[in-house]
């Protein structure tokens, strides 16, 4: 019976692992702008098969607008191996560059992550150095990629995963906890957040 009980345990955290996560954007942060795209964390909201909480995320897609609903599909820093090259080790960059992050550099250490998936910015040497800083870096925290399921369909974003950059809300944990619970019972009774919308730069026009 305890082996039942585990498997079935098993087999509900597994499918909700392996559910895709659903990312809402909320808003531009800190509405710093480099003229074209706001740059720096964004927040947005996670909702997995397990829970669903606040964050922020930093983009890393310079030609793709973000869109207001996404699904993705997460990829913590140890399984940054499993994506393609050299996208991996530009997300390892990017992190260890995300972690730089001052109010008073905000601009071109955006632009710098964005230089390593193909943007452009030779006018900066400010943008160059913090690039060619970033070379054979990783960073020290924990860090996910959260790449959409659709290519395209959004932007792929950065996250940190720390117990402060997380702030629950109620969400479908309790669906995943009810289904374990049914099974549970059953057997009891046989066996017993780049580039935003126009409309958001006249949002934050509002704002100052």
């Amino acid at each position: 019976m305890r082996n039942l009980i585990r498997s079935a345990v098993l087999a509900a955290l597994t499918i909700a692992a392996a559910s895709a996560a659903t990312i809402t954007f909320l808003d531009p942060g800190a509405y710093v702008s480099n003229g074209v795209s706001y740059v720096g964390p964004y927040d947005l909201r996670i909702t997995t098969a397990v829970d669903s909480y606040l964050t922020q995320g930093i983009c890393i897609s310079p030609f793709i607008e973000i869109a207001g609903v996404w699904a993705a599909t997460e990829y913590p820093i140890v399984d940054f191996a499993d994506l393609p090259q050299p996208f991996a080790f530009n997300v390892q960059r990017a992190a260890w560059l995300a972690e730089q992050f001052t109010p008073a550099n905000l601009i071109p250490v955006q632009e710098a992550m964005w230089t390593l998936f193909g943007d452009s910015y030779p006018a900066d040497p400010v943008v160059a150095a913090w690039v060619q800083a970033s070379l054979g870096k990783t960073p020290a925290g924990q860090w996910d990629a959260w790449v959409p399921v659709v290519a395209g369909a959004s932007q792929t974003v950065l996250v940190r995963e720390t117990t402060s950059s997380r702030v629950p809300e109620p969400g479908p944990w309790w669906l995943t906890l009810s289904g374990i619970g049914f099974c549970l019972a059953g057997m009891t009774r046989r066996f017993r957040f780049r580039r935003l919308p126009r409309q958001f730069f006249v949002q934050s026009q509002h704002r100052d």
